[in-house]
């Protein structure tokens, strides 16, 4: 019998949600290079990382079976003898499929509408269906003239940051598996804890956690029909951006992302009401309502002590904005109140936050409270600062990434910023039901600051 060794999950990842992080890094391949060179490299780099890093060839397993298990729903991490770079790395051959023709998705920009994740992932979004619960997977699949590497994490072991050092070139040893630093969790307990509703929120979870217990295996009912889109900012667009964000006085410090996400904001409530898109900075022919902006961040700087970014469990908090009526409020206001949001989840409520996690009861419980209010409610994240298109994958591919993409298949109201091209330009990628895109592509801020791709 081959011996298995199981290791522990920390409390962020045990409130993860259970889906997989995609991406679809678009390489050219070289004339004369032949796909079982590029897939023999790939194999090879893969295959000395999992040395490195066991857990990347790693199944996520739940743990109700062990012995006096004081909090139900926990999982953990099984690393097996027998384990191997052929359960994480596939390969396709879609060189004889018209459709997949590298010049052709090119020319298009690379559509996420032309990469269907059931036909290009090895894995599909969501967890569950009996289907093994890898860590990591990647698929090469190979198109007339290039490369279509599709990679995958499990978000409740991994976030999106890992994917920088884990993209599957895996550049020599960038890869440093830190583990979450042992708190003095006694020091604080959950019934301490669990009347802190600025904890509750900052882990994206519901107080008290109302919900029946989840079902691991059960699959969400399918959304509504969905269009998805990438909007592009140039470096200088951006800067005109944050300029007419900049509160009046300019005592007060925003981001280049709290502008862009006051922009998405607006503009999306607006194309949801479904009201005369606005020619002004005031719109008053909308209904009056409240719309909740989430902000999903990195922890890592923000605990004490800080985590390295090369961390590549989770470590996710939220930045929680409710604002009345968005679309009649000026840049400048939401701005700042993103901004607020983000501030307030201070050194103390992040590691506070890290202790709520570990002492929650029964992790079956722990819900995401993101899909109660779908529309009002925009969920964003930003992973500008994970290299992709810096990463340097050696022979034979030579050059970096052409394109980084998520394949179809969204969640709607959920904004993703891509990792920053190396001219600078920012890509936000996101999906809304058909007509509520068709509003949003037409609303003028978004004509004015930004380039619709598809």
């Amino acid at each position: 019998m081959t011996s298995a060794r199981i290791q522990e999950l920390s409390p962020f990842d045990h409130v993860a949600v259970h889906l997989y992080l995609h991406w679809v890094t678009a390489f050219r391949i070289p004339e004369g290079v032949t796909p079982g060179e590029v897939f023999s490299h790939l194999r090879s780099g893969l295959a000395k990382t999992i040395e490195d890093i066991p857990e990347v060839a790693g199944e996520l397993v739940p743990l109700d079976s062990v012995e006096n298990d004081k909090q139900p729903g926990r999982w953990g991490i099984k690393l097996s003898e027998d384990q191997s770079v052929d359960q994480v790395l596939f390969q396709k051959d879609y060189t004889q499929t018209e459709k997949f023709d590298y010049e052709r998705l090119a020319a298009m920009g690379m559509p996420p509408s032309e990469l269907d994740v059931n036909e290009l992932g090895a894995m599909g979004l969501w967890c569950g269906d009996g289907r093994r619960r890898g860590l990591f997977f990647a698929q090469a699949n190979f198109v007339r003239g290039g490369l279509l590497l599709s990679t995958c994490v499990n978000h409740h072991a991994l976030d999106a940051i890992a994917m920088g050092p884990l993209s599957p070139v895996l550049s020599e040893a960038c890869f440093n598996r830190s583990i979450l630093p042992q708190l003095e969790l006694e020091s604080e307990s959950y019934e301490t804890l669990k009347d802190r509703l600025d904890l509750w929120t900052a882990l994206g979870l519901p107080q008290y956690l109302h919900y029946p217990p989840s079902d691991p295996d059960r699959l969400p009912a399918p959304g509504p029909k969905l269009r998805t889109t990438i909007i592009s900012f140039s470096n200088q667009k951006l800067k005109f951006l944050k300029d007419d964000a900049r509160p009046a006085l300019g005592t007060e410090w925003i981001s280049t992302n709290d502008a862009l996400m006051a922009l998405f904001w607006r503009s999306i409530m607006r194309s949801r009401l479904g009201s005369d898109v606005p020619d002004s900075e005031q719109n008053t022919t909308t209904t009056e309502l409240s719309s909740i902006f989430i902000m999903v961040i990195s922890a890592r700087a923000r605990l004490a002590p800080a985590l390295p970014e090369s961390y590549l469990g989770n470590a996710v908090l939220h930045g929680t904005t409710t604002a009345l009526d968005p679309t009649k409020s000026s840049l400048a206001e939401l701005a700042l109140v993103l901004r607020s949001s983000l501030a307030a989840i201070t050194h103390q409520v992040a590691s506070s936050s890290l202790k709520l996690a570990a002492h929650i009861p029964n992790y079956k419980l722990a819900h995401s409270s993101f899909p109660t209010a779908l529309d009002t409610l925009l969920v964003a994240t930003n992973w500008a600062g994970v290299p992709l298109y810096d990463l340097t994958w050696g022979n034979p591919l030579h050059s970096p990434a052409e394109f980084v993409r998520l394949p179809g298949g969204h969640m709607e109201g959920v904004l993703r910023v891509l990792p920053r091209k190396s001219d600078g330009t920012l890509e936000v990628f996101l999906g809304l039901e058909t007509d509520v895109m068709e509003r949003f592509l037409k609303d003028p801020d978004i004509v004015k600051y930004g380039v619709s791709l598809f």
